[in-house]
């Protein structure tokens, strides 16, 4: 599975598939602005392990909470109990010098452990040896969000101001055609300021918090 994942496209699955994330301010002019990360998830095909919710509790760093599948040990998404919240689009390819290092995939797990603002998040995502193709959206619970562009080695960082669209990723193959699924496609929605993930599957919705109160 995990060889899966380092060739990304196709052979990539869940991870791979088409998928779009979105950052948007909620609130009406006279109230204070949110800032709402969403993310689809693709449905699940015959064979394939689904997504699962979970809580990561580290010796080290941050409680988070996250959205993730069973057998791969970073998540696709999560916010962590410092407000810091992470979304990463679908891994496209794997690096074809395979140089051995880890999949872009784990800097979302490594930056919820970490960071509880943007600034120590970007400045790690743009040093991390990785290797794959995707986009990250990250937010924190001042509002602030940034896309990180990783290729490879190469980084671009593009700030937002609360309002982003991303769209990308592999249709599933021919031969498992659409009607295969199991399971219509999913979505999450995240709010860095509340600590908060909502994950809607299968026709379930759940609602989770870390329980950090805000300051008045």
């Amino acid at each position: 599975m995990h060889l899966r994942v380092r060739a990304g496209g196709a052979q990539g699955g869940l991870l791979a598939r088409r998928a779009t994330v979105r950052a948007r301010a909620l609130g009406h002019e006279d109230e204070e602005k949110r800032l709402m990360l969403e993310r689809t998830l693709p449905g699940v095909l015959d064979g394939e392990a689904g997504w699962v919710l979970r809580e990561s509790r580290p010796v080290v760093g941050f409680r988070s909470l996250e959205v993730g599948l069973p057998w791969l040990v970073s998540s696709v998404a999560g916010v962590n109990e410092g407000g810091l919240a992470v979304v990463a689009g679908p891994l496209l390819w794997g690096s074809p010098g395979r140089e051995g290092d880890p999949t872009s995939l784990l800097l979302v797990q490594e930056c919820l452990q970490r960071f509880e603002d943007l600034d120590g998040a970007i400045g790690w995502c743009m040093k991390r040896p990785v290797e794959g193709e995707q986009s990250l959206v990250l937010a924190d619970a001042s509002g602030a969000v940034t896309t990180v562009l990783v290729s490879g080695r190469e980084r671009r960082v593009q700030p937002g101001e609360g309002e982003l669209h991303l769209e990308g990723g592999e249709l599933p193959e021919e031969r498992r055609s659409t009607e295969s699924a199991s399971g219509e496609e999913g979505r999450l929605w995240i709010d860095p300021r509340a600590r908060r993930l909502r994950l809607r599957i299968d026709g379930a919705e759940l609602d989770a918090a870390l329980g950090v109160t805000e300051p008045d």
